[in-house]
C-alpha cells in the first residue's frame, strides 16, 4: 500500500469542515490511462491518433511536397495573400523557379 488508506486523512482546517457541514474525501484509483479515459467519460481518440501518425510518417518518408509546404506556411504566418506571396518569392529567389 502507498500509504495510510485514505480514511485517515484529515482536513487541514478541521474546525471549519465541521461548522460548514462539509466533508472532504481522498481516493487513489489504480488504473491504465485506457481505463481512466473510460472513468472520465473521454471518447476514445485512438483511430484519430493513428490517422496522424500515418500522416506523418507518409510526409516523413515522401518528404516535403510544394503544396504541402505551402500549407504549412499558411498555417504558421497568418498574414494573408500578401505574406504568403512574398513568401512565394522570396523561395523562388532562393530555388531559381517560378510560376509562369
Amino acid at each position: 500500500m502507498d500509504g495510510p488508506p485514505a480514511f485517515l486523512y484529515q482536513s487541514a482546517d478541521k474546525a471549519q469542515c465541521e461548522e460548514c457541514g462539509t466533508m472532504n474525501i481522498g481516493m487513489n484509483i489504480d488504473c491504465t490511462p485506457e481505463e481512466a479515459r473510460r472513468l472520465m467519460g473521454l471518447p476514445d481518440l485512438t483511430p484519430l491518433h493513428d490517422l496522424y501518425l500515418d500522416k506523418m510518417r507518409e510526409t516523413m518518408t515522401d518528404g516535403l511536397t510544394p503544396e504541402t509546404f505551402e500549407k504549412m506556411l499558411r498555417t504558421w504566418a497568418p498574414m494573408g495573400e500578401v505574406g504568403m506571396n512574398a513568401w512565394r518569392q522570396m523561395i523562388e529567389q532562393m530555388t531559381g523557379s517560378s510560376r509562369g
